[in-house]
């Protein structure tokens, strides 16, 4: 028996071996000794696993082949360049063969009930809370070279991407990367930077499209630094370069690594696991994958990744955030015109509204701010840049214009602290920089939510992606409406005795 068989069996098998935890995200605490025992149980309970795992497998060959056969059949009106450009992620029989591989090597543990599923890991049978699910030894990371430390994930996505083209070439190296792996990597990843640019433009939103035009530039003036047929590589080596940038696992600060079968569980759906390293002294660290709660028969393994926005989530993974958890968050751009505002409110807010710009034509103003579904307030709803725009849009003369520091106390005490007439010529104003925002838009949130159930590939990708940012404005004007309805109910009841509407109400 191998050392890396033993430690295996004396880490996750034998009770008593102590760990210290490198990284100790949400979840309970568990010790080795724990694992061991969970790993004990789940291998009482699955003493017969070989039998069912080979006859799930085999029901699993004989449905995926009906399913293929149902879906040959089914019209599909797309053009060929489209279909031809959709994702293919790992068929179901590449990552048996992994799971089989993995199963067999000394530096790897797998429950006996995963199995693979739609081009990812689920499970066949119960896992309770805290069971560990995978083990990897650290000596089975797969770096880009012998230097491993690279803060910059699109960087070491690069270098990965470049050690994986050459291994699939052929190209001799000190350590050959296993072919079970990289047979399981997807043909074609989902990140919209393998998209074409009629697809990109689906996205509907100018600063993502920027984006990955931006990767795309970066990764192929990168390439040029490898080799000098960089033009006849880069067909092959930007889906090289996607898998990297999607699969690859940040196991120490600054360390990218690809971890074959563990690569495999990343977002697409609420997390369900957790990913450790455990320092095992001696023998070395290994990564294991956790329960985060009782997973049941059916479904698919996810983990939380460490993304900082939707935007991050589509270009990094190729997910879009509706896949994962409901968007509460949106980027979004309005555009003043000067039929929409006096010159002196343009210039106003030019200088007072944090990141205003000139816009696309002359004397127009472009605002860009962040909507929120999730605040208790509209001034928290529509952020900092609409709230001072709608300040200095509620006033009727510039004479009556506050200057710096009053505008930023009355921003900062919020839309809600101003007097009821004020307050509804902001919210007023608020509606119509929504308005400008959502003209901004392709299509309407109620287009795409009947396009989404008709579209495939890059297309229902891009569409699911658009349809909550469209939505997240229609429910900031509801919000923005009914706090204005509010207000006006008020305002005409204060004014039942006899009194007329304000100037900034009536507008005359």
């Amino acid at each position: 028996m191998s050392s890396q068989l033993r430690f295996l069996d004396m880490a996750l098998f034998q009770p008593g071996l102590q760990r210290t935890r490198i990284v100790a995200p949400a979840g309970p605490a568990t010790t080795m000794a724990g694992a061991a025992s969970k790993f004990v149980h789940l291998g009482s309970k699955l003493a017969r696993t070989e039998a069912s795992v080979a006859a799930f497998l085999v029901g699993f060959a004989v449905v995926s082949r009906r399913r293929r056969t149902c879906l040959a059949a089914m019209p599909d009106e797309r053009e060929p360049v489209e279909e031809a450009s959709d994702p293919q992620g790992p068929s179901d029989l590449s990552i048996s063969r992994l799971l089989s591989w993995t199963r067999k090597e000394d530096g790897f543990i797998v429950s006996p009930g995963v199995h693979g599923r739609d081009g990812s890991l689920a499970v066949s049978l119960p896992l309770s809370k805290g069971d560990p699910i995978i083990g990897v030894m650290w000596t089975e990371l797969l770096f880009a070279g012998e230097s491993a430390d690279v803060s910059d994930r699109e960087l070491a996505a690069l270098q990965l991407g470049y050690r994986l083209l050459k291994e699939i070439m052929g190209i001799e190296s000190n350590r050959p990367w296993p072919s079970a792996y990289a047979a399981s990597l997807p043909k074609k990843p989902a990140l919209p930077l393998l998209w074409n640019s009629k697809q990109q433009f689906e996205l509907h939103e100018a600063l993502v499209i920027q984006r990955v035009q931006e990767q795309v530039a970066r990764a192929r003036s990168w390439l040029k630094t490898q080799t000098v047929n960089d033009d006849d590589l880069w067909p092959s080596f930007a889906p090289k370069f996607a898998s990297a940038l999607s699969r690859a696992i940040e196991v120490e600060p600054g360390m990218w690594a690809m971890v074959p079968l563990l690569d495999l569980v990343g977002p697409g759906g609420p997390a369900n696991c957790r990913l450790e390293v455990e320092d095992l002294g001696s023998k070395g660290k290994a990564l294991i994958l956790y329960t985060l709660r009782d997973i049941q028969p059916g479904e698919a393994l996810f983990r939380d990744v460490n993304v900082d926005s939707s935007d991050n989530l589509m270009l990094q993974y190729g997910v879009p955030s509706s896949a994962l958890f409901g968007s509460t968050e949106l980027s979004a751009s309005a555009y003043l015109a000067e039929n929409f505002a006096e010159p002196w409110q343009l210039h106003a807010i030019l200088r007072r509204v944090p990141g205003a710009v000139p816009g696309r034509l002359q004397g127009d103003v472009k605002i860009s701010g962040k909507l929120q579904t999730s605040a208790s307030s509209v001034s928290a709803t529509v952020g900092e840049q609409f709230v001072t725009a709608a300040l200095i849009l509620s006033v009727a003369a510039e004479n009556d214009l506050p200057d710096a520091s009053t505008l930023q106390t009355e921003v900062s005490a919020g839309l809600e602290a101003l007097p009821t007439a004020r307050r509804i010529a902001c919210f007023d104003a608020l509606l119509q920089l929504l308005r400008s925002c959502k003209a901004e838009l392709a299509s309407s949130a109620e287009d795409d939510a009947k396009l989404l159930a008709e579209s495939k590939g890059c297309m229902a990708l891009a569409v699911a992606f658009r349809l909550p940012r469209k939505q997240i404005i229609d429910t900031v004007m509801q919000q923005v409406e009914k706090e204005l309805d509010l207000a006006m109910t008020k305002l005409t009841s204060n004014t039942k005795s006899g009194g007329s509407l304000p100037f900034a109400v009536i507008g005359k």
